[in-house]
């Protein structure tokens, strides 16, 4: 829906890119997340059977911090992509578009010195604030229906005052 929002506002590249970015970092995360729900259980009922952990359990472990350190670097990637659509747009203040640069360049660096091990909330603080930011605007601003209502009011007005004139 973000980036639907900025295509409106004449963003297409930089939110289509978050937007590919975001989803594909969401898929590496669910498969981090299923590992050791589909996975453990049948190498820790291998184990007990038979006294050894699986080859192969062995070998898929070592897949899931690389999946995790890759989710890292798309989500700060995609939330600095919009970043730069927001700056590049009038959806929300500028000021947040640079704290979401700021913010996500701050998250790439972080994952680096500690080989993607960033806190997962630190991932979603950010777009939560821009989720929050995006609903107090949509109170602020009165819709489609306030708008046709204000200038219809204001045409039966300027109307019935043309015809205390005569």
């Amino acid at each position: 829906m973000l980036t639907v929002l900025f295509r409106d506002a004449f963003d297409r590249t930089l939110s289509s890119l978050a937007l590919i970015a975001w989803l594909f970092g969401d898929v590496l995360m669910v498969i981090y997340i299923a590992f050791p729900l589909g996975i453990a259980p049948v190498a820790a009922q291998e184990t007990a059977r038979t006294g050894v952990v699986p080859d192969f359990y062995v070998q898929l472990t070592l897949w899931t911090q690389p999946l995790f350190v890759i989710y890292t670097i798309l989500a700060f990637s995609a939330l600095a992509a919009y970043g730069e659509a927001i700056l590049s747009t009038r959806v929300l203040p500028h000021w947040v578009g640079w704290l979401a640069l700021v913010y996500a360049l701050a998250g790439l660096v972080l994952a680096g010195f500690t080989a993607g091990n960033v806190p997962p909330f630190l991932h979603h603080l950010m777009p939560i604030l821009i989720g929050v930011l995006l609903l107090l605007r949509r109170g602020q601003v009165p819709s489609e229906q306030e708008e046709q209502q204000k200038h219809a009011s204001s045409v039966t007005s300027g109307h019935t005052t043309g015809h205390n004139r005569d």
